[in-house]
């Protein structure tokens, strides 16, 4: 008898303390569009990482850019445990920026200022120091001293993976991607950071040290210009400092990068409150899609099922648009079920609506006979707050899914009510939480 198997299909996206609100913002975006037509783009915070059973159908984990100190106080211990194992036997890892510095073996950050940041992280996937900022003048919460960095991408490691090789026909050298206090990974080169905190049993394991060394190694791929200085003396330059890192671990594998090759030009120019000097602005749009090119090449490496073409398809697709998500009462459920429901949502809520960072939820109970308006809320729709949300209307059936909005939905509803009521399950299935298109189930789930 086989036994069944979850796919791994979900990218999770770190959201806890010390995570920048733009960073973040970016990086879904980013994700979504080059990634969300394969995989299921999750957002998780430290407790999840630490107490559920999320490995198993994760294939990839983000920890996008923000503070390396609340990673280090929130992700260490269980978390951290948990995110090296799942590392070591096959999992991938993306750390920008101070996801980058959390995942090398030691922070240096602005030594000898009041920004310092030194000490030993718990993940260790780069055996080395991740040091910075790589150019001076950062600021917390400010972009004024953000650069446009013409990154050195190297090609010839793209051809250590045959889904990215095509990377290294392309012209793709001068490209620029936002950059804003970002580490370089030091002595990337050295071959002293082979094997170093793998795992390996090496006394036990002589004959094989060699093929260990290739197999687990770090492959630079791609470096900062000649301009970089070292934090601990701004008069001494670094030349040839690793930008972007792939580390071999166990079987699965880490990519470290201080610059923000998430990043689009977009989020600067839908935002009068950002302080991005005009000339990194267009320095980043020149390149926007060389930036594109290189990313998809990075998750091919990496080993995601992600396709060239998918730039030109999310840069000429309309975005999808919100539709609005049923709670569907499956079986025969008494009135009080529901008026229990809405009573939970109500204490939660302000006036019909719960609010979380990136979410406004709308919700009221429906019956069958509800109207079907033809308007729908669009992704990222502005509220009269300062910050973009996304606005999801939830509407709690009293008996089944308003007629008038089955011809836009693709799933039979009524086809599935009756296969689960031929269970005769006493509690499985009682409800069905439906939508064609929402931003994330999260919200969802946690409220």
């Amino acid at each position: 008898m086989s036994m069944f198997r979850q796919k791994a299909i979900d990218v999770l996206v770190y959201t806890g303390d010390g995570v920048s609100a733009l960073c973040l913002s970016q990086t879904l975006n980013t994700f979504r569009s080059l990634l969300g037509d394969r995989y299921s783009i999750v957002t998780v915070d430290s407790h999840q990482l630490a107490t559920e059973p999320w490995e198993k159908t994760t294939f990839l984990l983000t920890i996008p850019g923000g503070r390396d100190l609340p990673y280090n106080r929130d992700l260490s211990g269980t978390a951290a445990n948990k995110i090296r194992n799942f590392v070591y036997n096959g999992g991938l890892y993306i750390g920008f920026c101070a996801g980058g510095y959390f995942a090398s073996s030691r922070c240096v950050f602005e030594p000898n200022s009041q920004l310092s940041v030194i000490g030993e992280r718990p993940l260790h996937f780069f055996p080395n120091i991740c040091k910075g900022a790589a150019y001076p003048g950062f600021k917390y919460n400010s972009e004024e001293c953000a650069r446009a960095v013409k990154i050195q991408v190297q090609k010839e490691a793209f051809k250590n993976r045959e889904a990215s090789k095509w990377l290294s026909e392309l012209n793709v050298e001068n490209t620029f991607v936002y950059y804003n206090g970002g580490g370089y990974f030091v002595n990337a080169d050295s071959r002293d950071n082979f094997l170093t905190d793998y795992g390996w049993d090496l006394e036990s394991n002589r004959d094989t040290e060699e093929k260990d060394k290739k197999t687990h190694k770090i492959n630079v791929l791609a470096r900062y210009p000649s301009d970089v200085t070292d934090p601990e003396d701004r008069g001494a330059i670094v030349e040839d400092a690793a930008a972007i890192v792939a580390c071999n671990f166990g079987r699965g594998m880490a990519v470290l990068s201080g610059v923000h090759i998430e990043f689009s030009h977009d989020s600067f120019l839908s935002n009068g409150d950002r302080t991005v000097p005009q000339e990194v602005i267009n320095r980043l749009i020149s390149t926007d899609r060389q930036r594109k090119i290189i990313l998809v090449a990075i998750f091919q490496y990496m080993g995601l099922d992600v396709k060239i073409n998918i730039i030109d398809e999310c840069t000429t697709k309309p975005m999808k648009q919100i539709t609005p998500t049923f709670v569907i009462p499956i079986k025969d459920i008494p009135i009080s079920e529901t008026a229990k429901f809405m009573y939970k949502l109500n204490s939660v809520a302000t006036n019909g609506t719960i609010d979380d960072t990136y979410n406004k939820i709308i919700f009221q109970t429906v019956d069958s006979n509800m109207y079907h308006h033809t308007t729908q809320v669009t992704p990222n729709n502005p509220t009269n707050e300062t910050e973009e949300k996304s606005v999801i209307q939830l509407y709690i059936c009293n008996d089944k899914l308003p007629s008038t909005y089955k011809s836009i939905y693709s799933f039979d509803i009524e086809k599935f009510t009756h296969y689960i009521k031929k269970t005769n399950a006493s509690v499985f299935g009682n409800w069905l939480m439906y939508t064609e298109v929402t931003t994330s189930t999260q919200t969802f789930l946690e409220k």
